[in-house]
């Protein structure tokens, strides 16, 4: 299998919280996708991980596609 873009709709999102909790976040994840069911091009919709208790995450949930091609058989 071989993947290729991996990308979330929408590409941003707007946390909200603490300052003590939000200031040296970097990013966040989405919950992952299992790779058992990638044997062709996938659109899911994912909920985002929450990074930390007292944090918001808005929108709470993005599209993720994933571009798959190929066989690995």
């Amino acid at each position: 299998i071989i993947v290729g873009a991996i990308t979330a709709q929408p590409s941003r999102v707007v946390v909200t919280g603490p300052a003590k909790k939000i200031k040296d976040l970097m990013g966040v994840s989405t919950v992952p996708l299992s790779r058992e069911s990638l044997d062709a091009s996938v659109e899911r919709e994912v909920p985002i991980r929450i990074p930390s208790d007292g944090v918001e995450v808005t929108p709470s949930r993005v599209v993720v596609t994933v571009e798959v091609s190929g066989s690995s058989r």
